[in-house]
């Protein structure tokens, strides 16, 4: 963290975009080979229950063929075919019921891999200080749309950052969202509270009053 001076001419302790850039690019890649590692375990506990599956089917299916083999014309032989028809039928049913919870269930886990990379990112940012990593995570969630990748998650987390601490950029803010190219920030004199240009942005962002003051942001 930077010594930078505040309005009232002290020395605060405050990260600049530089550094914020910097924490994140090595939180990032840290936070999704974790993530990856245990997206994958769950993944392969769940192809192998679908590999068991399907195993189950080919067997029977191999017994299936074997009772067919047989005399047709003997007693009971044409019940035991169709029991066989019957299991094969069911574990077939079966299997695209799984198929079909599993896709649902690698999409949960996709979720939930990729919130634990935007929560270690804000974590790893806000240090000990919870209300700071609540506040950016206020702020991440009033963006609209989806970040498609891991870069877009760090750059919004970037911004959020600028939001929940009250930062100042150089030139006037726009009604256009702060991007990670912004000039170096000037740190409020209350960092709890966030400035009336950011304020400005929060309501343009179709963030209200009441959310702010909420959130302790005003």
């Amino acid at each position: 963290m930077a010594q930078l001076f505040n309005e009232e001419g002290k020395l605060v302790e405050a990260y600049t975009p530089e550094e914020v850039e910097e924490k994140l690019n090595e939180v990032r890649q840290q936070a999704i080979e974790e993530a990856t590692a245990s997206k994958q375990e769950e993944i392969d506990d769940l192809l192998l229950q679908l590999k068991e599956k399907e195993s189950e089917i080919e067997k029977a299916y191999s017994e299936l063929e074997k009772e067919k083999s047989k005399d047709k014309n003997l007693i009971g032989q044409r019940k035991i075919i169709e029991e066989k028809e019957r299991k094969v039928e069911e574990l077939e049913k079966g299997l695209a019921e799984m198929k079909s919870l599993m896709e649902q269930k690698i999409n949960e886990i996709e979720l939930k891999s990729k919130e634990r990379v935007i929560s270690d990112m804000i974590n790893n940012l806000a240090g000990d200080n919870k209300d700071l990593a609540e506040k950016i995570r206020f702020f991440y969630d009033q963006f609209k749309g989806e970040p498609v990748d891991e870069k877009q998650i760090q750059e919004r987390i970037h911004n959020s950052y600028i939001l929940a601490t009250g930062a100042k950029t150089v030139s006037p803010i726009s009604s256009t969202v702060i991007s990670s190219a912004v000039g170096m920030p000037q740190i409020n004199t209350n960092k709890e509270k966030i400035s009336s240009e950011l304020q400005d942005l929060a309501r343009k962002m179709g963030i209200s009053d009441q959310e702010l003051k909420k959130n302790k942001l005003i």
